[in-house]
C-alpha cells in the first residue's frame, strides 16, 4: 500500500470546483482477509482467481471501481461461496491494469472513499453491492471547525454591536 502523492491544485480542479472520480452506486466487491484499504492510498494486487479475473474485466469496461472488503473471522469455511464481510470498506479506482498472457492480471487501485454496504448482489461469479459513500472524518471535522469559527465571529460581532449600542455610538 502506498500513500497518494499530493497533486497541484490545478490538476484536481476544474472551474474552481474539485472534480471527484464518479463512483457508481453498485460496485463489485473484492473481499480479502487481513487487508484494510484506505482513501488516498494505492494498493497493488495480483488477481488470479477466475471470478476476480472476470470482476477486473467488468470493472475495467465499466465504472472503473472496485470495493475492497474485509472478510470476517471464519471466512475459510465459505471462501468459495460468499463468506461474511464487514459492511464498511473502501472503494478504489482502477489506476492500472496489466493483463498477463495466462489471464491473470496485476492491478493498482487508488483509494477514493470509504463506503457502507446497503445491499449485496450474487448474480455474477463475484459479489456486488449497492453502497453509500461515507464522508472522510477530517472533512466532517473541517466543516465543524468552520462552523465553530463562523459562530465565534458572529458572537464577537454581536458583542461589538451591543457594546457600541450601549456606549451610545450607534444611537
Amino acid at each position: 500500500m502506498f500513500l497518494e502523492p499530493e497533486r497541484d491544485q490545478s490538476s484536481r480542479e476544474l472551474s474552481g470546483k474539485a472534480q471527484p472520480f464518479p463512483v457508481p452506486e453498485r460496485i463489485p466487491l473484492f473481499p480479502l482477509p487481513n487487508l484494510v484499504f484506505f482513501p488516498k492510498t494505492y494498493l497493488p494486487l495480483h488477481v488470479f482467481e477466475p471470478r476476480y479475473r472476470q470482476m477486473v474485466a467488468d470493472a475495467a469496461a465499466g465504472g472503473q471501481c472496485i470495493g475492497m472488503a474485509l472478510l470476517k473471522e471464519g471466512w475459510e469455511e465459505q471462501y468459495d461461496g460468499n463468506p461474511p464481510i464487514f459492511s464498511i470498506g473502501c472503494v478504489g479506482r482502477l489506476a492500472s491494469v496489466q493483463a498477463l498472457p495466462d489471464g491473470r492480471s496485476n492491478i493498482l487501485l487508488q483509494g477514493l472513499e470509504r463506503y457502507e454496504i446497503h445491499e449485496e448482489f450474487y448474480e455474477k461469479s463475484y459479489r456486488e453491492a449497492r453502497v453509500a459513500l461515507k464522508p472522510r472524518a477530517f472533512a466532517v471535522l473541517a466543516s465543524l471547525k468552520a462552523t465553530w469559527f463562523a459562530l465565534a465571529d458572529l458572537r464577537n460581532f454581536r458583542m461589538l454591536f451591543l457594546g457600541l449600542l450601549f456606549a451610545g455610538v450607534m444611537g
